[in-house]
């Protein structure tokens, strides 16, 4: 049986994109309009920029990648700018039918400038209401504590966290070098989002073992995992994130980018899903991956071999795993399983006879 849907389907879907960071999934033309307003700007023309913020396929590894990012963020650090980009995403989103993105960033990396952590929040919360509203697409905005960072500026974040919960933040994370520093020391942060009701999501599993993610979950309080790839390593743990119904973001391209996994074919997110673990499918960034919610389902389809069903299963998975109140997830859900019924009614009354063999 051929498995290859068409291309134009996969655009129609209707996405959920959970584990998108914002000033990893910025426009190279924003880009390169911040770099000349800086007077900052090296390149001779935007595909030069491109090739020195977007990683090929055989990108060496998780240095070269993180690379791309300690160049955009040193260009990102006023709020004008931020809000831009958070507006522009929800654009880009929408022009693929994604009904919820969630926009991920750390504040305390933009106030480089003078600008306060609360004024940089504000800034990326309102270009995701004015985008929402303009491009007919469900944005929130989580705010990430960096393993690297002293544990006062994570409590800093949760702070923050808590302040605007409920006014354009969605929940909190935690990000950064899972390998070299240690989550624990960020517990008072996370104590802190808990006590007031912030919702969880942790980087856990991606280049460590599945340790972290029980960690992630049991201690930190986390409600899904970033990634979580080496989850299978532990069938215990797996089973227990099966039976609570923790959420995996899982982000293919960059995964392979970043040599978390040697090849797409090899990716655990079908494994994860035919064992009945909640796996969702996200961009991860946008610009260093070079990436969109169309090309991760493409690559889904090509390499794991996953079919209309499977795509069903795993969008309304990101349904149920979004930050949102249960009034809003209802509406997204009914309006989602609408569109795929029509969607996989549709391709049952075009599909070829030759397609059964």
């Amino acid at each position: 049986m051929n498995h290859i849907i068409d291309n134009e389907v996969l655009l129609r879907l209707p996405k959920v994109d959970l584990h998108c960071h914002l000033d990893g999934s910025i426009r190279p033309e924003t880009m390169w309009d911040i770099l000349e307003a800086e007077k900052a700007n090296p390149f001779k023309d935007l595909e030069e920029l491109k090739a020195n913020v977007s990683v090929p396929l055989d990108c060496s590894g998780l240095v070269e990648y993180l690379k791309c990012f300690d160049y955009v963020l040193a260009h990102l650090q006023k709020p004008e700018y931020i809000k831009r980009i958070a507006y522009e995403i929800g654009q880009d989103a929408a022009g693929e039918n994604v009904r919820r993105v969630e926009l991920r960033f750390s504040p305390i990396l933009h106030t480089a400038k003078g600008s306060t952590a609360e004024e940089i929040t504000e800034a990326a919360i309102e270009g995701a209401r004015e985008s929402s509203l303009d491009n007919n697409i469900s944005i929130g905005v989580i705010v990430c504590c960096i393993r690297e960072k002293p544990p006062e500026l994570s409590t800093k974040v949760a702070e923050i966290a808590a302040a605007y919960k409920g006014s354009g933040v969605s929940g909190m994370d935690l990000a950064g070098d899972e390998k070299n520093y240690l989550s624990g020391i960020h517990h008072e942060a996370f104590r802190i989002a808990h006590e007031n009701g912030v919702n969880i999501t942790v980087h856990a599993g991606e280049v460590m073992g599945p340790e972290t993610i029980k960690y992630a979950i049991d201690v930190l309080g986390a409600r899904r995992i970033g990634h979580g790839l080496n989850l299978r390593k532990d069938p215990a743990i797996m089973e227990e994130v099966r039976k609570k119904e923790i959420p995996l973001e899982m982000c293919l391209t960059s995964n392979v980018h970043t040599k978390a996994i040697d090849s797409f074919e090899n990716h655990p997110l079908k494994y994860y899903l035919d064992s009945g673990v909640r796996v969702t499918i996200n961009t991860d960034n946008r610009l260093m991956s070079d990436t969109d919610m169309t090309t991760e389902f493409r690559r889904a389809n090509r390499y794991l071999k996953l079919g209309l069903d499977d795509f069903r299963k795993i969008i309304l998975n990101g349904v149920e795993a979004a930050f949102m109140t249960d009034n809003e997830k209802n509406k997204l859900r009914l309006s989602v399983e609408d569109e795929m019924k029509q969607i996989l009614n549709h391709n049952d009354e075009t599909r070829s006879p030759n397609d059964e063999n």
